[in-house]
């Protein structure tokens, strides 16, 4: 099992760092990439860190949608994911608006996509029941692509080339994506 929240690995990470270890970081990606992660935090006696939704079928050379308000235009975003990690435009799916529109359900269990990668968005859209924000609700729900939320300094929603460049590092070391693929659909 990988998990979908690059929160829920750092805040795995910080645990084990907490235990005097060194390189927890590394173990603890190739752990993930491996999915033996869940079975490591079982036998450590900290299986209360494996989060309790189903996974989403990790498709590596799938779509990786980037949504959310956006002052980069979509050539510098399409530019950071071909130059820097390989990913060319038709890997993309690109909603750089705060909309309310997006239907989110259609992600659900969907293998045609590999990752979110969120900036702004409304916290009320369409496709959303009970959670407090979509985002939210994605990241707790069972069948929904890996979560990654693009944030700034403050910590606030921000799409911003450095850190798409930096979810892309994340996703492509923590083995959720391939780069140099054309997608399969």
């Amino acid at each position: 099992m990988t998990f979908r929240s690059i929160n829920e690995l750092n805040h795995i990470s910080k645990v084990l760092t907490e235990m005097s270890y060194e390189n927890w970081n590394e173990v603890i990606v190739r752990l993930n990439r491996t999915t033996e992660l869940n079975s490591f935090l079982t036998l450590i006696g900290n299986s209360n860190l494996v989060p309790s939704y189903r996974t989403h079928p990790i498709n590596k050379r799938g779509k990786i949608l980037i949504i959310g308000d956006a002052k980069q235009s979509v050539n510098d975003i399409e530019k950071v994911c071909k130059e820097e990690y390989g990913i060319t435009k038709n890997r993309l799916e690109l909603v750089l608006e705060y909309t309310k529109k997006y239907d989110f359900k259609k992600l659900q269990y969907n293998t045609n996509y590999t990752a979110i990668l969120v900036g702004p968005l409304p916290h009320k859209t369409v496709g959303q029941c009970n959670g407090s924000s979509i985002i939210v609700e994605m990241e707790k729900g069972e069948g929904y692509p890996p979560i990654i939320r693009l944030v700034n300094s403050q910590n606030e929603l921000h799409i911003s080339k450095n850190n798409i460049r930096q979810a892309m590092k994340t996703l492509v070391e923590s083995g959720l994506i391939e780069k140099n693929h054309q997608s399969v659909n």
